[in-house]
């Protein structure tokens, strides 16, 4: 559906795939990270609820910087550097979401 809209907006056809498979994997590696800290937690042995504090205080530094790499990876450094504030914004606000 956002690729269709994407397209309809007037970009290529691959270069609305790939924004939109970009976008949508981000979502997935933070819900596969349960995944891991239960690995973690059976071959260390620390309490899970420890590993998933120390894994929510991690989380939103990375998230923060997720907005900023789409845009270097779709549009280019200079053209980030054009939309650095709403980068920033978007990137606090995901930071904070996930927080």
């Amino acid at each position: 559906m956002t690729t269709a809209m994407l397209v309809g907006l007037g970009f290529q056809p691959m270069y609305a795939i790939a924004i939109c498979m970009l976008a949508n994997t981000v979502t997935v590696e933070f819900g596969a990270i349960r995944v891991s800290m239960i690995a973690a937690h059976q071959v260390t042995g620390i309490d899970l609820m420890s590993i998933g504090i120390i894994v929510g205080r991690q989380l939103p530094l990375l998230s923060f910087i997720i907005p900023f790499w789409r845009c270097v990876m779709m549009a280019g450094w200079k053209r980030t550097a054009a939309v650095l504030p709403g980068i920033l914004v978007a990137g606090l606000i995901f930071a904070i979401t996930h927080f």
